[in-house]
């Protein structure tokens, strides 16, 4: 029989040290960063471009979004495709992934301005983060 694709496995057959990240090395919100809110977090992602980021396991991290919603994420497991949604009202990003491996990323997050062209994407749901730069 032909193995199993990645994308199709279940999620108990994860190593218990994904290295894209967990929620047990999350950062606490530290002073001085301030929330993209409004057009200022719709203009912001929708027109992100290529960035490249750490997660907060401490891995390199690219990351692609597109105006029509498509996302692309790159990283030591491998890549995923996905889309992501606007939730205007509540000044979040929600993303949707194809791998089980970028599960982390399925999530609504909030995006943080640290200043110098630096960001950091936070999860809703758990500790999870992305920090980046644009260029």
């Amino acid at each position: 029989s032909s193995p199993t694709p990645a994308s199709t496995q279940n999620a108990s057959a994860l190593p218990a040290n994904n290295p894209i990240g967990s929620a047990s090395k999350a950062l606490e919100n530290p002073a001085g960063e301030r929330q993209l809110i409004g057009g200022e977090l719709n203009n912001h992602f929708t027109d992100l471009g290529t960035v490249h980021g750490i997660s907060s396991g401490g891995s390199s991290i690219r990351l692609r979004s597109k105006p029509n919603g498509d996302l692309f994420a790159q990283g030591p497991v491998g890549s995923t495709i996905g889309t992501y949604r606007m939730k205007d009202s509540e000044n979040q990003v929600c993303i949707t992934v194809t791998s089980m491996y970028w599960k982390m990323m399925q999530d609504c997050f909030r995006i943080y301005d640290l200043g110098q062209g630096s960001f950091v994407m936070r999860a809703l749901s758990d500790g999870y983060f992305i920090k980046y730069t644009r260029s």
